[in-house]
């Protein structure tokens, strides 16, 4: 029913169109192979989308579109200002070592988030709406 609403390799779910890495890269490198899809690195609306993306990288971790690098402790979507929508990990953010982005712990961490270099290697989801669409 869905099929010819999202680009071949591109998957539907409540209302958005979404891409999942195959391999892992640094943060940075991940947005900008979104922004070369015209999406965005994912932002994350509700749990019930958090569940749904990291349920796509099968319990791996995976990068979000959220970030501190402008200011420490004040994160915000990158592509898309602040998101009132959160799951931090107990004890998360931290900013252990300069940790200024965040990655999706999976499905084994009860779905939490954590603060994390933006040099790791993780897979990254891209998320593109009706607004995106060709």
């Amino acid at each position: 029913m869905f099929a010819d609403i999202c680009d071949p390799g591109w998957s539907y779910f409540n209302g958005f169109c979404y891409y999942t890495s195959e391999t892992c890269t640094n943060w940075t490198t991940a947005l900008k192979k979104c922004r070369q899809e015209n999406s965005v690195l994912v932002d994350v609306n509700n749990n019930e989308e958090n569940v749904f993306l990291q349920h796509r990288h099968n319990g791996e971790k995976s990068w979000l579109g959220l970030n501190d690098m402008s200011t420490e402790g004040q994160f915000t979507w990158a592509d898309r200002g602040a998101g009132n929508f959160t799951a931090w990990a107990q004890n998360q953010p931290n900013n252990f070592g300069e940790e200024d982005c965040v990655h999706a712990l999976g499905v084994g961490h009860n779905y939490g988030w954590n603060d994390v270099k933006c040099t790791d290697c993780h897979q990254f989801t891209c998320k593109k709406g009706k607004m995106y669409k060709k």
